[in-house]
């Protein structure tokens, strides 16, 4: 579990927004077609360092 040490560095919020982020994504990636759910998760990735 080599993410999980990273994320672990981070605080606790925030490692816990991005596996939840992660996990969404993977599940969208799932049901829909992949150029959609990446869009969705590089849009995600730009809010995220807008609040950091």
């Amino acid at each position: 579990m080599g993410a999980q040490s990273a994320f672990a560095q981070m605080g606790h919020s925030d490692s816990a927004c991005l596996m939840g982020m992660f996990t969404f994504g993977n599940r969208l990636s799932d049901s829909l077609n992949d150029e959609f759910s990446t869009h969705l998760l590089k849009d995600a990735a730009i809010l995220m360092n807008d609040y950091s």
